[in-house]
């Protein structure tokens, strides 16, 4: 009896793991997570005195309004933002915070750089959270 019992949990068990399974498997394809440069497609252009950085930011994406840093040799470079859908976002992670929808375009004054690294970091509005992305641009 003792066995016929642990028997039956042990199907009840299984048939539950696999019932989920099957939830999360078809909860993933219908609910794709696009690689991070998909989600934030990034474009440069140079115009008279400055070079401007666009993020395209995928419908269903976002990113953090303060993880945006422009580095030349490790020093902090200042940039001013041209366009961009800055929303106030109550965050799990970082409480209250703002975060940009749609695009953001900055620019940084052409100035005799090598090489700027850019880096961001967003989410997808479905809770994942990429790391932080670094982008060398020369």
């Amino acid at each position: 009896m003792k066995n016929l019992f642990i028997l039956v949990a042990m199907l009840n068990v299984s048939s539950i793991n696999i019932i989920a399974e099957e939830a999360l498997l078809f909860n993933l394809k219908d609910n794709k997570i696009l690689p991070a440069n998909e989600a934030f497609k990034l474009e440069t252009s140079i115009v008279p005195d400055e070079l401007q950085i666009k993020w395209i930011i995928k419908d269903g994406y976002y990113l953090y309004f303060d993880s945006i840093l422009v580095k030349a040799n490790k020093e902090l470079i200042e940039y001013k933002v041209l366009d961009s859908k800055v929303l106030d976002h109550e965050d799990i992670f970082f409480g209250k915070t703002k975060i940009l929808k749609d695009m953001l375009v900055i620019s940084v004054k052409n100035a005799p750089f090598k090489v700027l690294e850019v880096s961001y970091q967003g989410c997808s509005e479905q809770g994942f959270c990429y790391p932080i992305q670094k982008v060398n641009i020369s």
